[in-house]
């Protein structure tokens, strides 16, 4: 599967001191724009994360799959969304041959994020020449 040119996956480098060489994305879809979203919060204890028996969601969740537990586990935390979409196939990817985002354009990406005004044009345009530099 080729991703898109707007498409920028980011994760952490490394993993226990380790340069990791393998990521996962999961593959979803969407028909409204993520940016335009507005959630209520989740409530972690009437959801776990899907095929676990742990009832437990972590607070560093970046990306989950969620069932509900069938009750309470006490836990009264209360999750902030940011957006959620349809899982379709082929589910998942795996992501290889990573490459180290430099310094100065980590920098202009969390300040395109960060920003009030960012238009979906922006990230776009941002994430494609990013694609050409490195």
């Amino acid at each position: 599967m080729r991703l898109p040119k707007h498409v920028f996956i980011t994760s952490r480098a490394k993993a226990r001191g380790n340069l990791k060489q393998k990521h996962y994305a999961l593959v979803c879809k969407k028909k409204e724009e993520i940016l335009e979203e507005h959630w209520k919060n989740l409530k972690l204890s009437q959801y776990k994360n899907i095929n676990s028996n742990k009832n437990l969601i972590a607070h560093s969740q970046v990306t989950a799959i969620l069932e509900p537990n069938g009750g309470s586990n006490g836990i009264t935390t209360e999750y902030s969304i940011m957006f959620a979409a349809d899982l379709v196939y082929p589910y998942f990817i795996t992501l290889v041959n990573p490459v180290e985002l430099p310094l100065a354009l980590l920098k202009e990406m969390n300040v395109l994020i960060g920003s009030k005004k960012m238009k979906h044009e922006d990230w776009e345009k941002w994430a494609v020449n990013t694609s050409e530099i490195i």
